[in-house]
Formats: structure tokens, sequence, C-alpha cells
């Protein structure tokens, strides 16, 4: 009865490479990084955190969002599993924009650029080509 209670409490990820290591040892460790790799790409991503539209960008944050999202979709990526870098652009000494930067898998950079003053976002993809310009209806604070 303990055993099957203990079965149906979800495992962590942490969790579940520890078993899979007891159960396939540690000389299927690319295997098992492999496996834990794919289920923590399928695990949903929290609530509230992915901005889908340009309307719902109000503040910073959103606007990095709303740009991983577009980006990680010109290239079929998952959600929030790459590192996105991001640089401020600045002209006299005052910030006019940011360039995002989304580092996917085998050396693939896509890039965005946001205009502070034209409040638009400007996407690149792989090759460097513009694939979409997108205006915000509001002010990003």
């Amino acid at each position: 009865m303990a055993a099957s209670r203990a079965l149906s409490k979800p495992l962590s990820l942490r969790d579940l490479k520890r078993h899979l290591t007891w159960f396939y040892g540690t000389s299927h460790q690319y295997y098992l990084n492999r496996k834990v790799w794919f289920l923590s790409m399928n695990q949903a991503a929290p609530c509230g955190m992915m901005s889908s539209a340009p309307a719902d960008v109000r503040s910073l944050d959103g606007l990095r969002n709303f740009i991983n999202l577009a980006l990680c979709q010109k290239e079929n990526l998952l959600e929030n599993h790459f590192p996105m870098t991001e640089l401020e652009l600045t002209r006299g000494g005052d910030c006019c924009g940011y360039q995002f930067t989304l580092h996917g898998p085998r050396s693939v950079k896509l890039s965005a650029v946001w205009d502070r003053k034209g409040n638009e976002v400007l996407f690149y993809d792989a090759v460097g080509k513009r694939f979409a310009r997108t205006r915000l209806p509001h002010d990003v604070i």
C-alpha cells in the first residue's frame, strides 16, 4: 500500500534522473541526460509567463517573453529552453532600444531589435534576413 502511494506522487526531474541512473547504470549517462532533457522540455511553462500578442507587451519582461516566443516559433523551437542575451543600444548616451539574440541548438542565432522611439520590433532569422516587423500598441516601461 505504501509503495503505490509513493509511485502516485509525481517525480521531480532530479528524482527521475536518480531513478533512471539506478535502473540503467552509469554507463548510459548520455541516454539519461537526453531522457531528462526531453522530459524537462515537455513540461508546460508557468501560467502567465508568455505574451503571445503585441497588445500584451507593457514591460521589458513582457517584451523579452514576446520576443522569445516569436523567435522560437520561427524556427519551431520550444519556448524558454534556450538562452537569450540582450544588449542595450545607446545613442548619445541615452538608451534607444535593445537587441535580443536567441542562442538555439547547433549554433543557431536568431535576433530581434526593439526600437524605443518607434516602439517596434524587427525580427531577423538565422541568416540575418528580416522576417517580421511588429509595432507595439503600448509603450514599454
